[in-house]
Parts: structure tokens; C-alpha cells; sequence
């Protein structure tokens, strides 16, 4: 087993998907995955893998922010970021 880690995935996520299609080699990924994808970083499409097994459906996230942040709740960091989506 090799931890490929950098860039939420997407690191490991080109090697898998360069790698021989010799069933030697399998791609754990995590929400990250879909959050490169959101943000524009580009990476080979699920579509271009195989589903071999389902390790979990639940999605975890912990999100912390500083003490002055201007935002109390997630609701009102959403907003921070539709307001000025380029900050």
C-alpha cells in the first residue's frame, strides 16, 4: 500500500488512473475528490474508473474557524461567499 498524498487526492488520483489495468492497483478517495472538482482543479472523471466496493456512505466534515471570524454559522459563511465569491 502506498499513501499518495497532495493537491486532496488528485495526486493519487493521476497515478491510478495512468497506471496499467492490471487490477493491481485500487483508488480509496474521500469528499475531497468532489471538492477538487468544484474548484476546477482537473482530474480524470469517476467515469473513468471501475466501482469496485462501496467503504462508506457518510459523509464527515469538520469545519473550525477563527475566534473574530465574521461568520457564526455555516449559513452565514455561504453567504459571505456568494457575496464575494472572488475573496
Amino acid at each position: 500500500m502506498v499513501n499518495a498524498t497532495g493537491a486532496g487526492g488528485s495526486i493519487a488520483t493521476r497515478q491510478v488512473a495512468a497506471a496499467a489495468l492490471d487490477g493491481q492497483m485500487v483508488l480509496l478517495f474521500h469528499a475531497a475528490r468532489f471538492a477538487n472538482a468544484a474548484s476546477g482543479i482537473p482530474d480524470p472523471a469517476l467515469r473513468d474508473f471501475k466501482l469496485a466496493a462501496v467503504a462508506g456512505t457518510k459523509p464527515a466534515m469538520i469545519v473550525t474557524k477563527r475566534a473574530d471570524a465574521p461568520w457564526q454559522t455555516l449559513e452565514e459563511l455561504a453567504e459571505a461567499g456568494r457575496a464575494a465569491p472572488s475573496a
